[in-house]
């Protein structure tokens, strides 16, 4: 008599609950690993748009463009905000000929991990951090501090 090539249904349950019990132990440090690679993509992405908003308001002495999509342009807009740093209120005031040296970046990056637009004070009350502009949530980030912190 010939033995039976295959497995056993012993020998596959066995073998799937090894597998899920690996699965339980590395999925979580996985999880973490992905989660915290998409926040250091965040910051860089947050701070290349801050160090383009910055070298805007120095070429315009001192005024921020109307909408951060400005920043993409070669061409100037006619008007843009006088940053007073006091994060509300700010004039609008005309950009000076000439003082435009755009585009300060490619294209504005969004916030991967809200699906969202990073906020942009252009003459509303902010007061969570320095910068006019932040990520738009309140969330946790994996090292405990707020998104909107950064």
């Amino acid at each position: 008599m010939r033995a039976k090539s295959g497995f056993t249904l012993i020998e596959s349950l066995i073998t799937m609950s090894i597998i899920g019990m690996l699965m339980t132990i590395v999925w979580p440090t996985l999880h973490k690993a992905r989660i915290q690679t998409q926040e250091a993509k965040l910051r860089a992405d947050l701070q290349a748009v801050r160090r383009a908003y910055q070298a805007c308001k120095n070429d315009t002495g001192g005024i921020g463009p109307r909408s951060l999509t400005d920043l993409t342009s070669a061409t100037p807009p006619s008007h843009g905000y006088l940053d007073l740093g006091t994060g509300r209120g700010w004039p609008l005031v005309p950009i000076p000929a000439g003082a435009w040296r755009g585009p300060y970046i490619n294209q504005i990056p969004t916030d991967g991990i809200h699906n969202r637009e990073f906020a942009w004070n252009s003459g509303i009350a902010k007061a969570t951090n320095d910068s006019p502009i932040w990520i738009n949530s309140t969330n946790l980030s994996s090292d405990g501090t707020p998104y909107n912190t950064w």
